[in-house]
Formats: structure tokens, sequence, C-alpha cells
């Protein structure tokens, strides 16, 4: 609407949608201008309705359909606090957009910033059942199974795990003073631990793609230090990129990358579902070689490891049509004994 008006081309920076504020001389010919045009509208009024169409067939750009919006754009991309010309509700809708004279989602413009408490805990529907799975749901109080290689394990963090945390010399490492002992460690601690030594350290805290955010850090904590690279690996899968061969692709790192992050965030939500299921696949054939690398200790925990992938896929029915003959045959044919059910 103002490209042939040489006033607002020559104030064109007033519409950058990070600026909210513009030079002196700016400022004073648009104010300027919308008091003339305040002068103009209530002239008007008076006016007989043939001299109003007789300007707009001249081509004016004072339109009854025109002159609100330009009286909102001048008065709150200026005056975001002073709105006297606008009758809006929301006067810094227009400013923030880019795009002069057009429309925007105020609620859409700031993406909000994942934080580890909504990668842990589960989401919750109205009903209490669980929408998205979270780390917490899988790691319960104290145990020390016979068959489980972690040893003695609290809230999800090992004995080994507090150990290294306790003579952790990283600036990541806010917590002191934690207990020896695993079995005394509080849920407030172990939940820190998991924060600071595993989301942050391998830069999982990078990813601002919640359902992604939660598969990766839960298989950080339950698999080891590979879910970087499991991460990778799934983003190639789904672009068909081959590493160490295609012209691009995504390297395969302990720690997130920023590239890495970066394609994850960019995601639609279709492809989401589709990256999120193959991460849970590749998951569930890691506890399958887990097995196979230690059959017996792990053949005992392949029940367990199942349902845990399975938590992460979008279809359970179809996660179970895939893999639930093969966790049978690993307990039934492959190592039935080593198998004890504990």
């Amino acid at each position: 609407m103002f490209e042939n008006n040489n006033l607002f081309n020559q104030n064109q920076s007033v519409w950058n949608k990070n600026q909210y504020q513009t030079p002196a001389s700016s400022r004073y010919n648009l104010k300027d201008l919308t008091d003339r045009l305040q002068q103009y509208q209530n002239n008007a009024l008076e006016n007989s309705n043939s001299t109003l169409n007789s300007g707009l067939n001249n081509g004016s750009i004072f339109s009854p359909n025109n002159m609100q919006s330009l009286n909102l754009n001048a008065s709150s991309a200026l005056y975001p606090q002073q709105n006297s010309f606008s009758t809006y509700s929301q006067p810094y809708q227009l400013a923030q957009n880019s795009l002069p004279n057009s429309r925007s989602d105020v609620n859409n413009l700031v993406k909000p910033k994942i934080i580890f408490d909504d990668v842990y805990y589960s989401e919750l529907g109205e009903d209490g059942s669980v929408v998205n799975q979270g780390t917490n749901k899988h790691e319960g109080g104290y145990s020390d199974r016979l068959n489980d290689l972690g040893g003695p394990t609290n809230y999800g963090v090992t004995q080994d795990s507090l150990n290294e945390y306790n003579n952790w010399n990283s600036p990541l490492r806010t917590g002191f003073n934690f207990p020896i002992d695993v079995e005394k460690l509080t849920p407030k601690q172990a939940k820190q631990i998991m924060d600071e030594m595993y989301y942050q350290r391998y830069n999982i805290n990078k990813l601002q793609n919640l359902k992604l955010a939660r598969n990766t850090f839960d298989a950080e904590v339950n698999q080891g230090p590979y879910a970087g690279k499991m991460l990778a690996n799934a983003m190639n899968e789904f672009y068909g990129y081959i590493p160490n061969q295609s012209e691009k692709f995504f390297y395969r790192n302990i720690r997130l990358n920023d590239n890495l992050a970066n394609a994850v965030n960019n995601l639609t939500p279709e492809e989401t579902i589709k990256v999120n299921d193959i991460l849970a696949k590749l998951r569930m054939e890691k506890y399958f070689q887990s097995v196979d690398e230690n059959p017996i200790q792990n053949v005992n925990n392949i029940n367990g490891w199942y349902n845990r992938a399975k938590s992460y896929y979008s279809n359970s029915q179809e996660f179970e049509r895939l893999y639930k003959h093969r966790v049978d045959d690993y307990i039934k044919n492959k190592y039935p004994q080593f198998y004890n059910g504990k």
C-alpha cells in the first residue's frame, strides 16, 4: 500500500521486525503524517460522498478500508506503548512483522524453549494417561538385580555413575555433597545428575524437537553414549544418506553437533514421527546386539528393553508385529539356558 509514497519509502526501516523505534527524524515525519491523516479523516466525515469518491478515483491512498490499517501501522510500529490511533488490543502484532501492512500470529512468533523437565517427565493427558513418554516413567527407585550389569541403581543412576559424578571436574556440575552410596540418592539429586552428566554433557539440550529429544535422551541414559550416533544414523536413513559416501550426510558423534541438532529442529511434525520411529527401531536393534554380546546377563533384560523402545514408537501394535516374535525367539529358542525371568 505504501510503495508509491515517498514519505514511507524514505523511512522503510520502520518495518524491520526487530525494530521497535526509529530515528527521531523518521519518527517526526510519520507522526506528522498520522496527525494529518486523522485531520483528513475528521474532515472527510463532514464532506459529501461525492467528494470522497472523487478523491478515491484520483488514486488517493486514503480509502476507508486503508485508513484504519494505515493509522494502526504508523502508531503501533512507532509508538507501541502509546497506541492512541488504533482500536486494536494487540499493538505489537504488526510492528513485529517484517512485511509492510500484513498481520501475523503473535503467539507463534517465538518458539518456546524446551527445558530438561519437558524431556525427563512424561506428558500426561487430561485423563492422566501418558501422551508422550518420558524417562521418569522407566526409572524407578532402588534396585540391585542379579542380571543388571549396571549394578545397584537408584532412579536410573548407577553406583558407577554416581561415583563419576562425585569426582567429575566439569563446569556443568553444580551438585556437591551428594551421598557416596547410590541407595541414599534422592529423586532430585538423581534428576540433577541426569540433567548435567547426560542431557547437557552430550548436547541433547540443543534439541528443540521434543519428541526426538525425549527419545534421544532416554537412549543416552539406558544405552550408554551411543544416542548421538543413533540419532545421526536415523537422520541419515531418513534422508537416504550413506556416511562417507553420499555428498552430504550427518556425522556420527557421541555428542550432538550443531548441524545435526539444527536439522532435527527443522523437521516437520510428519518428518519427526518418521525419524523418531527409525530411532526406536535402531534402539531395538542395539538391544538385540547387547543380548548377543552378553546373553548370560542381558537376555533377562530383553523384555524390559523391548517395552521401553516400544513406548517411544508411534504405533505400538506395529512395533509388536515387528519385534515381539524376535524377543520371544531370543528367550525361548536362542538363549533359553540363560533366561530366568528375573
